[in-house]
């Protein structure tokens, strides 16, 4: 068995509209007394009108009260997902629950949805509305880069574009999908479910050469990967954690790696069992970046070990510093 290979490092709102059990009726609308500031291809969306929080519904199971309350269109009577245009100051009465859609302007790129609804009840096992605007210069293809905590679906200019059903952590860029925009502003909804603990959001939308400027960058900073416990007097390779396809569309960095032994003189191949250690220089291709330096340990082992046949005994051994 081969040492294991490491990384280092819509409508507007109007009154009057009814609403079955279980979702959404218009009341009477305030004055609408802000819109949001549309946001820019490349840029994450701050500026926000937010509905919620709507409590999931009961269900036999926690999990399947979530996905009640990830799947049930909540805005069905005034508009619905697909087709809602909200504006500041609309209220809205969901499962018997009065909500306003109120504007929000994030301090940060990630919405923290704890922090927008501070004060409002529930914070955990709820549903949460976020509606904003993508401006577009033209017609085009593009990206919407999206995060969450938790599930969360996605509606550009009425159409459902992404629906993913996941507990997790938010971080950037955690789900891309290609949106077909047009010239003008084009609407955005998302809706997210919490959980318990964190909930936030993160979005943006891209143009290709953006999210090709973002994957290049991505690849640029890439951990190495190697096998650092080897056998043989050649040193093992070094090489960027990156999928072979990315490889090819934005060309392989050139890798160049020194290596040292326990004493710190440089060698050309491993003499003998023990510890060394690696500099290696990352020089991306011409015009893409900075080079840069990692450091890695390596050890050679005295032969090949059978894992498989090896019968495992407790004893006391000190390691190198």
């Amino acid at each position: 068995m081969k040492s294991p290979r490491v990384s280092f490092r819509c409508a507007l709102m109007g009154a009057g509209a009814v609403l079955s059990m279980g979702g959404c009726r218009s009341l009477a609308p305030e004055a609408a007394n802000g819109r949001v500031t549309p946001s820019p291809l490349g840029v994450f969306v701050r500026s926000w009108l937010l509905c919620g929080p709507i409590p999931c519904p009961a269900g036999d199971t926690v999990e399947a009260g979530r996905r009640a309350g990830h799947d049930r269109d909540w805005l069905a009577d005034v508009g619905g997902e697909k087709g809602i245009r909200p504006v500041a100051g609309a209220t809205l009465d969901c499962a018997g629950v009065p909500l306003v859609w109120k504007r929000y302007e994030s301090a940060a790129d990630r919405l923290d949805f704890l922090s927008a609804l501070s004060g409002a009840e529930p914070l955990a096992e709820a549903v949460v509305y976020a509606w904003s605007l993508i401006d577009c210069e033209t017609d085009c293809e593009a990206w919407l880069a999206l995060g969450s905590d938790d599930t969360v679906k996605a509606f550009v200019n009425g159409e459902c574009v992404h629906d993913r059903f996941v507990f997790r952590g938010v971080g950037t860029d955690q789900d891309i999908v290609p949106v077909r925009l047009r010239e003008g502003r084009n609407t955005l909804l998302l809706k997210v479910v919490n959980g318990t603990g964190g909930w936030a959001a993160v979005c943006r939308v891209l143009t290709f050469e953006q999210l090709l400027s973002r994957l290049r960058q991505d690849a640029l900073g890439a951990e190495l990967v190697t096998t650092p416990v080897f056998v043989g007097e050649a040193f093992p390779t070094f090489s960027p954690d990156v999928p072979p396809w990315l490889g090819g569309v934005l060309g392989t960095p050139e890798i160049r790696a020194r290596f040292y032994d326990a004493d710190y003189n440089e060698v050309a191949k491993a003499a003998r069992p023990g510890r060394y250690g690696a500099v290696v220089e990352v020089v991306p291709p011409a015009g893409t970046g900075p080079p840069r330096i990692e450091t890695a340990t390596l050890f050679r082992q005295r032969g090949e070990v059978r894992w498989r046949h090896v019968t495992w005994e407790t004893f006391a051994a000190e390691l190198p510093r």
